[in-house]
């Protein structure tokens, strides 16, 4: 599942650059296969043991936080190369810590910065070095 999640990942990138692509429509097509799996959310029979307010802090952040956040990066993504997208991508998830410290004065674990700073420094460099390697080959 790993695996495929990955490939999937990268595949938005690639596909955002294709002649006549529309990020809007590819951000719409994943929504709608996002959809298609809400039937096995019912399967859980602890669904509805904390009543109606959770469900509306869901509803309202997937609207708000996730809606607009995909339709802002599909936006932007139309405007960088697929090598920037993937990165701004990579950094969200390791900045949250960060964020959440911001935000709410939660103190990240040191350990979690250490691992946070060698995922990013490890995408940094293989995204330099892949861009290295793809410019060399266009001046060839």
């Amino acid at each position: 599942m790993a695996i495929l999640s990955g490939l999937a990942f990268a595949c938005v990138f690639f596909s955002y650059k294709l002649p006549g692509a529309n990020p809007m429509d590819a951000t719409f097509l994943g929504n709608v296969m996002s959809l298609l799996l809400l039937p096995f959310v019912f399967l859980d029979s602890q669904l509805f043991a904390h009543g109606v307010t959770p469900w509306l802090v869901i509803l309202f952040m997937g609207v708000f936080q996730l809606g607009f956040g995909y339709i802002l990066f599909s936006k932007g993504i139309q405007h960088t190369s697929a090598t920037t997208g993937s990165i701004l991508a990579t950094i969200e998830p390791i900045l949250n810590p960060i964020w959440v410290f911001l935000v709410v004065g939660e103190q990240p674990k040191p350990l979690s910065l250490v691992g946070g700073a060698i995922v990013l420094t490890t995408i940094v460099i293989y995204n330099v070095i892949l861009t290295r390697q793809n410019y060399r080959l266009k001046t060839t």
